[in-house]
């Protein structure tokens, strides 16, 4: 231990605690009584109760903050694994995170990110060929819908490809239908692990839009 603190000095990896924390998700999910809660390794910094959390363009308070043992905690510093309560979506695993004292400047980070992912993206090449189906993923925990998505990036062709244009934590709800629904195509929307709504089920049928779930990934 004294020489892994050595080398740390001279490579200096000393954490500055005096900063609010920042670091990655590992994984979230939602809870049916507590919402949608998220684990997060922190890198740098200083995480406390009343502060704010930004995380892919979603934004929790930290009221409820708990350590590796589900212990609630006051505060917590760099290298700690802790799960926070409340986020107002799901945040994708593997994306960072970053912490504010205040609401706004959390709300303002990620009206920001959310703002840079419509931008549109230049392709190359002409895909007016490509024949494009809108889908929808859900699962119990992001995990899941991370390692659907990246089967699905493997089935594109230039003849034809899944566009997956909206993914999420819990049963397929009526909203969901809707986001995926297309005008002028048939949509998908798969699910692992979770249901759809009996609403769901009434708009898909209206809206041409193919349910799939299943217990299980083979």
């Amino acid at each position: 231990m004294d020489l892994i603190t050595v080398q740390a000095e001279l490579l200096e990896l000393a954490t500055n605690t005096s900063e609010n924390a920042g670091g990655i998700v590992i994984e979230s999910s939602v809870d049916s009584r507590r919402g949608t809660q998220a684990t997060l390794v922190i890198k740098d910094g200083t995480l406390k109760k009343g502060m704010h959390v930004h995380a892919d363009g979603c934004v929790s308070p930290v009221r409820i903050l708990e350590d590796f043992r589900g212990d609630n905690i006051d505060k917590a510093q760099a290298s700690s694994p802790v799960q926070v309560v409340g986020f107002d979506n799901e945040p994708t695993i593997g994306s960072q995170f970053t912490s504010f004292d205040k609401k706004a400047d959390a709300k303002k980070a990620a009206e920001d990110f959310q703002a840079k992912q419509k931008e549109p993206a230049s392709k190359s090449g002409d895909a007016s060929d490509t024949f494009t189906i809108p889908a929808l993923v859900k699962a119990d925990v992001a995990g899941t819908i991370d390692a659907v998505i990246h089967e699905i990036n493997k089935l594109h062709s230039d003849q034809a490809a899944l566009d997956v244009v909206h993914t999420g934590v819990g049963n397929i709800t009526e909203d969901d239908i809707r986001a995926v629904a297309s005008n002028d195509k048939s949509a998908l929307a798969v699910g692992f692990n979770v249901k759809a709504t009996r609403s769901a089920q009434t708009v898909a049928e209206r809206r041409n839009v193919e349910v799939k779930t299943a217990p299980v990934i083979y």
